[in-house]
Order: structure tokens, then sequence, then C-alpha cells
């Protein structure tokens, strides 16, 4: 007899997302609309084809399982709550990583003085350029300045705009215009 493993809980818990998580995308296949919740569907329907015959009864029974708690047969689901002493310190870690992880994206452009280009406007430094990027203390290379003096630039100008984007050719080239 093969072994299962995890099988009922994988199944009971495929149960609740389609029973209780809403769907969020829609989306027509071949004239079928569908939703995102196709997908868990498919990969667990893909384990279990792979799997021995005798692990289709045990799915089954997963999925029995999954819909006596979503229907709260017994009173299950309101004696199987996680206590507070683990369920508050767990969720005040998770918004303390989603707050660092979303302080991590914030980027901050540093403020900077419109420049004047080739042709006399006023312009703003290149979207191109990083963020938090100063260009001070970087030397221009010579393979930058040969791509940039072929499409027309002084070497003066082409220098300058490496400097300023940290060798970045294409930055360069765009503050340039």
């Amino acid at each position: 007899m093969a072994t299962t493993g995890p099988l009922v809980m994988l199944f009971a818990n495929l149960t609740m997302l389609m029973l209780e998580t809403p769907s969020t995308q829609h989306f027509t296949l071949m004239g079928v609309r569908l939703t995102d919740k196709v997908f868990p569907l498919a990969a667990s329907l893909q384990l279990l084809f792979i799997l021995p015959y005798s692990a289709v009864w045990t799915a089954l029974s997963g999925v029995t399982f999954g819909i006596a708690y979503w229907a709260d047969c017994l009173g299950v689901r309101r004696h199987l709550k996680i206590p507070a002493w683990i369920a508050d310190p767990v969720g005040r870690l998770g918004r303390y990583m989603l707050a660092a992880e979303q302080a991590q994206r914030t980027v901050v452009q540093p403020a900077v003085q419109p420049q004047h280009g080739r042709h006399g406007g006023t312009r703003e430094p290149s979207a191109l350029q990083p963020a938090g990027q100063t260009g001070a203390g970087v030397a221009a290379s010579m393979e930058g300045m040969q791509q940039l003096t072929a499409m027309g630039f002084s070497e003066a100008e082409a220098r300058a705009a490496l400097e300023q984007c940290d060798n970045n050719v294409q930055a360069a080239a765009s503050s340039l215009l």
C-alpha cells in the first residue's frame, strides 16, 4: 500500500480555498469563462493523477473534511481557532514585514537643479538615471566616450554626461538630448 502523505490536509485546504476565497481575476480560455481559482485546482488534480489509485480515496476524504469544516458541522470550526497568544504576535510580525517590504520599494529621488540642454532649454535630469545616484567621482569610460562622440556629441558633453550617469551610455545619451 502506497503512502499518501498530507493529501487529506491538502485537499481539505483546497476545498476551503474554493469555498471561501473570492475570485480576483476572470478570463476566457477557448470560449470557457474561468477564474484564477482554476490554477490551484489544476495543480491539485495533476498531483492526484500522478499518485496511485488509492490516493483518490484519501483526497476525497480531505474534500469531505474541508466541506464539513466549512459548513461548521458539530461546531468544529468554532473550537479549532488559533489561540490569540499565537495569532497576535504572528499578525504583528506579518504587518511589520509587509511595512518593511513596502518601505524598501519606496525610492526617493534626490533634489537636483534643472540643467541646461544643448539647445538652450531647461530640462530635468534623465529619468533613466537610477535613484540615489549622485554621479560624483566616476570617471567616464573610453568606450562610452566613443559611443557618444559617434552619435555627434562633443567629448566634453559626453564626459560630463557619463560621469553624471555612472557610465550608463543610454542614460547619458538621454540626458544629452
